[in-house]
């Protein structure tokens, strides 16, 4: 059976019967992973939770406690004695000691600092001191590093006094501790002479990042060079941390998950876990502006009624039936493009100086899948409805500039957004409503002009 479902029976049969041994729960919970602990826990009341996890040795509830959701974590640590709390942390990397510690309030914060081990409260300290979504923010100082002129003789017996290493790669410095180079622990392995400098291995083009820059910005430039891990440096250059490549997983998931819910209008990065109403005022805003932006489109559609000249046979109230083709075709493209551009910016794939080039050819791929559903739409009124012109192709025209202007609207607003220094991803509700109303007032528009003749049916 499956570890997560075997949790889940015990998790249901605890819910079911809270007096169940204690002994027999942590039993069953003793061979399973800390992931799986931890999901375990996120599905029990808190009290309960609490209770079981006290029970955990430190090395086993820190392992425990860094798998938690952020919003879990922070009930449950601020439950906690500080006795407890405290031979917790001293377990955890200083990276996930500063993250749990930047959730205690200032009271426990101090205890907390006065009692762990004096090296790790320093790191704690200055880990701290990073905002949460910067570089240094998610980076570690446990790491392996080499001044330039050690051997390699010297670097492998700091490699041997070194515990919990998280990375094969050693950062070289000089003499002020600025990153010069790069060497992994294989090639120092493989040097013939034990005496070698670790400079002469080492290589001098190492891609690192600034201690206060985004931590997307981390993400994007260890993808585009591949790295596992990325060097972190203050403003002159010295090596002051690096980011793990489990960290760079998390942010990877975070960031991805931010821009998915901000480009259907919701901020929360977790909304299933949030209460709900923090859910409904995350929400709450843009559904507005759809509601607003709803209220003009009907006045815009009810100039096609009560604008229906004598004579017309009722042509313009027709074309109302086929507004939503328009609407719903118009936002597919609207959004697409709104899609390729936010990813596009976020992955570097779309860079300011070629925006030209990149628009023409979405804008060229738009007005080609513009020019065929506006034939397919002139066809399906000619055939089902026995109204080729001025129905079907006035229908169809109107499509077809609907779908010109979304496109472009979906393309330019995310760059506009993104040159004003905001995340490109709040766009996506934005379009939407920009795109059904102005794609409303072009097909009435249309509309309005060229239905002025009597129905030929």
């Amino acid at each position: 059976m499956p570890e997560r479902q075997r949790l889940q029976v015990l998790c249901q049969a605890l819910l079911e019967d809270s007096s169940l041994p204690r002994r027999e729960i942590l039993e069953a919970l003793e061979t399973a992973p800390a992931p799986d602990i931890a999901w375990f826990l996120e599905q029990l009341p808190e009290d309960q939770s609490r209770d079981l996890f006290l029970e955990f040795k430190p090395e086993t509830a820190g392992e425990i406690l860094v798998e938690l959701e952020e919003g879990f974590q922070k009930e449950l640590v601020e439950s906690l004695p500080i006795r407890k709390l405290t031979a917790i942390v001293d377990t955890l990397a200083p990276d996930d000691a500063a993250d749990i510690y930047n959730l205690l309030p200032l009271p426990m914060q101090t205890g907390v600092l006065a009692a762990v081990d004096k090296k790790l409260a320093e790191e704690i300290k200055l880990l701290s001191q990073y905002e949460e979504e910067s570089a240094g923010g998610i980076m570690t100082t446990h790491f392996l590093s080499a001044k330039r002129g050690e051997s390699v003789r010297d670097v492998l017996e700091a490699v041997a006094r070194h515990e919990d290493t998280e990375s094969d790669q050693i950062y070289v410095t000089d003499g002020e501790g600025i990153l010069v180079g790069v060497v992994s622990i294989p090639e120092i392995l493989q040097a013939d002479d034990p005496e070698t400098p670790v400079e002469e291995l080492m290589d001098p083009q190492v891609i690192s990042i600034r201690e206060h820059e985004d931590q997307e910005d981390a993400l994007r430039q260890a993808s585009n060079y591949g790295l596992h891990t990325l060097p972190v440096t203050d403003r002159r250059g010295r090596l002051v941390g690096i980011i793990t490549p489990d960290d760079l997983d998390e942010v990877a998931e975070e960031e991805a998950s931010e821009d998915i819910f901000r480009m259907v209008g919701t901020s929360s990065r977790h909304p299933t876990r949030q209460p709900i109403w923090k859910r409904i005022l995350n929400r709450l805003p843009m559904l507005c502006v759809t509601v607003g932006n709803g209220l003009v489109i009907a006045r815009i559609v009810e100039l096609l009624g009560i604008m229906d000249l004598p004579g017309t046979g009722g042509l313009r109230v027709s074309a109302l039936r086929f507004l939503p083709i328009v609407v719903a075709l118009a936002g597919n493209v609207a959004n697409i493009e709104n899609a390729i551009v936010v990813r596009g910016l976020a992955t570097e794939e779309i860079e300011h100086g070629k925006l030209w080039k990149i628009f023409l050819g979405e804008f060229l791929a738009s007005l080609v899948v513009g020019l065929i559903c506006a034939g397919l739409t002139f066809l399906g009124i000619g055939l089902l409805e026995g109204a080729w012109f001025p129905l079907g192709f006035s229908v169809g025209l109107a499509l077809f500039g609907a779908v010109v202007f979304s496109a472009a609207a979906g393309f330019c607003v995310p760059i506009m957004v993104d040159r004003l220094k905001h995340d490109p991803a709040l766009t996506g509700p934005l379009v939407t409503a920009l795109n059904d109303l102005a794609g409303t007032a072009v097909y009435v528009a249309i509309c309005l002009v060229l239905l002025h003749g009597p129905d030929p049916r």
